[in-house]
């Protein structure tokens, strides 16, 4: 297989695609970016942007169970919607696929178990980076989640480093919070080494699945939040919802639909439904705790046993 071959100028722009697909499973997410430069002093614009929904059947069965078959079947299939949606961004930005240098592909998460859940951490992302790069006939990096497991870390959040590079304040720490299928937090500063990252609980992955119960399916979210607007706040709820002990954890720490669901959707559910909090206190896995107040703004004291992953995602040629 043949690479193009690296670039002899760090300041000559490239375009570059990035392809996601959140934990909400909604649909692909493919930008098309100017990078000029690399590190810290990189600069980015974006050229163009794709959001392109998978079809309701699609999504029905990456949240529905697997088999071995179901989901190989699965990861070919994403590849394929993956690479359309990066052939769509390169033809609405009027770009040839030769001027692109490369896709960086996350892929679809279908399972995360991250250090200290299990005895042997995994994650596990679906959307065949091979399938992208023959279909568009580009090189593809993929991978970035499992690698950093490989190397010790979560592999969540996938964004601190970009947004260091993009976002940094030059005196005081910035804190950034993306509320995602799962919220997450960067906290970032002058210095790389500062940037820590870590998820801060559920975000859009609940509120999806309430809002498909809330309408019969006829809403796949919460759309302006609408919905919320019109509810209210239940004080006896959300006391219960925050004795989570995840939320006191102090970081490193990810999460995942294992644990913010469909089955927790299911009893908030069950709790409007009959007005009674019949399915509470939840299952948490140990008491309540008041988390730690950081020490300096913004910054934890355990930030120094913190693993930054500094290692590649695996790359995927294109024949030769």
């Amino acid at each position: 297989m043949r690479l193009p071959p690296p670039l002899s100028d760090s300041e000559r722009p490239r375009l570059c695609i990035g392809l996601l697909s959140g934990t909400s499973a909604d649909a692909v997410e493919a930008a098309l970016c100017e990078v000029t430069g690399t590190g810290g002093g990189a600069r980015l614009r974006l050229l163009s942007h794709v959001s392109a929904p998978f079809p309701s059947d699609v999504v029905a069965r990456m949240l529905g169970p697997q088999d071995a078959h179901s989901l190989s079947r699965l990861d070919f299939e994403l590849g394929e919607y993956f690479a359309r949606a990066a052939l769509q961004v390169m033809e609405q930005a009027g770009v040839a696929r030769s001027d692109v240098a490369a896709i960086g592909s996350h892929g679809q998460t279908m399972a995360h178990h991250p250090p200290g859940t299990t005895e042997v951490p995994s994650t596990l992302q679906i959307g065949e980076p091979s399938v992208i790069a023959e279909l568009t006939g580009l090189p593809v990096v993929s991978d970035f989640r499992t690698r950093d497991v490989a190397a010790g870390g979560h592999g969540a959040p996938l964004v601190p480093y970009f947004d260091w590079v993009a976002f940094r304040g030059l005196q005081a720490p910035r804190a950034l919070q993306n509320l995602g299928g799962i919220a997450n937090v960067s906290v970032v500063g002058p210095r790389l080494d500062d940037t820590f990252a870590f998820d801060t609980g559920p975000g859009n992955m609940v509120l999806d699945g309430l809002a498909r119960r809330a309408t019969h399916n006829r809403l796949a979210c919460d759309l302006d939040g609408t919905l919320s607007g019109q509810g209210r706040v239940i004080p006896e709820l959300l006391e219960e919802l925050l004795t989570d002990d995840f939320l006191a954890r102090p970081p490193p720490k990810s999460t995942g639909r294992e644990r913010y669901g469909d089955a927790l959707v299911e009893r908030l559910w069950t709790i409007h439904r009959t007005g009674r909090m019949t399915c509470w206190p939840p299952r948490w896995s140990s008491p309540w705790r008041a988390p730690r107040a950081p020490t300096k703004p913004g910054f934890f004291p355990e930030r120094r046993t913190w693993r930054r992953c500094t290692s590649p995602g695996a790359v995927h040629g294109i024949p030769g």
